[in-house]
């Protein structure tokens, strides 16, 4: 656990150092999505059939629930590069026990990502897909025009919006984020997600 928190710091000292933003999308019919942020708070792990060579580790994520409750629940940084399933560094938090059909491809790449803030419900302030779509930066991305897939790129101006959308300040935005405030948004997340009676057992 102490070498898997080390990774992470090292890697989130590279965050924001790019300028773009992937939204990993997923099927809650097909893989328990909110079952999945809220075991493995820290870091997931998602399937990516395409954009391999383009993602890199400090790029911003946004965790896309599709569906009737569509919109970005979650929201992170890249920590890990596309890696085969079968040679990811925490196989532990694949999560391989939600998927509600056949797991795909073990072998098939995945993104680490660590996830900095989680937001499943509308009290919580999820990021629905038509405040998404009425954002004019955003309205003609593939995610919108052209929604299946598992994997969205967001140009500079696009990742601008959607943190806007999210509520992230400027200050949130650049590299000088100190590893306390990252502590901080971690643990109101972690705080809001025990509040929620939906996710009470």
């Amino acid at each position: 656990a102490a070498t898997a928190r080390v990774g992470l710091t090292q890697a989130l000292a590279l965050s924001w150092r790019n300028s773009v933003a992937w939204v990993f999308q997923g099927n809650p019919k097909i893989f328990d999505i909110d079952d999945y942020v809220t075991r493995y708070p820290e870091l997931i792990y998602w399937r990516t059939p395409r954009h391999q060579s383009q993602i890199t580790v400090g790029d911003r994520a946004i965790v896309w629930r599709s569906g009737p409750d569509a919109g970005a629940i979650a929201i992170g940084v890249v920590v890990e590069a596309p890696t085969p399933g079968t040679a990811v560094k925490h196989p532990e938090a694949l999560g391989t026990d939600l998927w509600r059909t056949e797991e795909p491809d073990p072998d098939e790449p995945r993104t680490g990502i660590h996830l900095q803030e989680i937001r499943l419900t509308s009290s919580e302030g999820f990021l629905p897909r038509s405040v998404v779509k009425a954002d004019t930066a955003l309205t003609a991305t593939s995610l919108i025009s052209m929604p299946n897939g598992t994997v969205f790129p967001l140009d500079v101006a696009q990742t601008n919006a959607i943190e806007r959308l999210w509520g992230l300040t400027s200050s949130q935005s650049l590299p000088a984020l100190s590893s306390a405030s990252e502590g901080q948004r971690k643990l109101m997340s972690h705080y809001r997600r025990e509040r929620s009676n939906s996710l009470r057992l």
